[in-house]
């Protein structure tokens, strides 16, 4: 197989799928064939064009373009019966039991790939979807990481599985228009198909912390590790975790967290210890007691050989 054909061959591909994606659109949004056959063939359809025409431009004959439209539609309504879609509750269930799973303290991730996936889900809570798009610039701004860390949390999380890249972004660049950029679309994968909450963290340490307490505008009671949490079933249960309101950790209230007064204290308190040991070696060595930075023991140069 030549060059061209193969070129062809992934033309016409790419071209009937986006056929079979409309036409699923059409068929969860209960058009019928008529309302999206029609949609195809206005002047403005850009893929109705791509598909009216071969790759040399030439017109594709009529009978064969009703042909692939049917085609088309036949196979986004046979997808549709297998994957009914979700509806404004399920979507809303949906994510709300990802952040669930999200704001569990013993969630296996890593502090910057749980504020990737907040990020995330909280732009899918707000356009009530499963798949949102989300640009690099909107998770820099809402994760407050550098690009360097967001992209590798944003990697790590992909190849983990804790989420699905459907379409890869497309930024500008000086030679690209700004109408041929897009956002990258993430989908938040069932909770069944995600990590146990009971694993180690990611983080790396060996227990999960003894609180944590995850608060949001929208609820005014905490979320702990003392007692298990199940999965939102009513619609006052999912109305904090569906909205797209902002989970901030606080770790204020960490037993084992050290204030800035206490480790100002152990500073203090181990610069003396060292100034006693500094001391006792010094009166071994028969050194003196003086101190400061003039006290200490300089090391001889070497003499250059040839030098008087």
């Amino acid at each position: 197989m030549t060059t061209a054909s193969l070129k062809a061959k992934g033309r016409d591909v790419a071209v009937y799928n986006a056929l079979v994606r409309t036409a699923l659109a059409a068929v969860n949004a209960h058009w019928d064939y008529s309302e999206w056959h029609a949609e195809l063939d206005k002047r403005s359809s850009h893929l109705g064009n791509q598909a009216a025409t071969k790759r040399n431009r030439e017109n594709r004959p009529r009978e064969q373009l009703e042909k692939m439209l049917q085609k088309a539609w036949d196979a986004a309504v046979v997808i549709a019966a297998e994957r009914p879609p979700f509806d404004e509750e399920a979507r809303a269930a949906h994510v709300a039991k990802f952040r669930t799973w999200l704001s569990d303290p013993a969630c296996p991730v890593s502090e910057n790939q749980r504020l990737v996936l907040d990020a995330v889900a909280r732009r899918a809570a707000v356009l009530n979807v499963t798949s949102p798009s989300c640009s690099t610039r909107y998770l820099l701004g809402e994760t407050g990481l550098g690009l360097t860390a967001l992209r590798t949390a944003l990697r790590r999380c992909l190849d983990a599985g804790l989420l699905v890249q459907l379409e890869k972004g497309q930024p500008w660049a000086k030679s690209r228009s700004r109408a041929s950029c897009r956002a990258a679309v993430y989908r938040l994968p069932p909770v069944e198909a995600l990590p146990a909450v009971n694993q180690c963290p990611a983080s790396g340490a060996s227990g999960a912390p003894s609180m944590v307490l995850l608060t949001s505008s929208t609820t005014s009671e905490p979320l702990t590790s003392d007692a298990p949490r199940s999965a939102p079933t009513t619609k006052s249960d999912l109305a904090p975790l569906a909205s797209g309101a902002p989970l901030s950790i606080d770790t204020s209230q960490k037993e084992e967290q050290m204030t800035l007064k206490e480790l100002v204290q152990a500073h203090a308190l181990i610069a003396e210890v060292k100034a006693e040991l500094l001391a006792q070696l010094r009166a071994e060595l028969g050194l003196g007691t003086s101190s400061g930075p003039e006290a200490t023991v300089r090391p001889l140069r070497a003499v250059r050989e040839g030098r008087t």
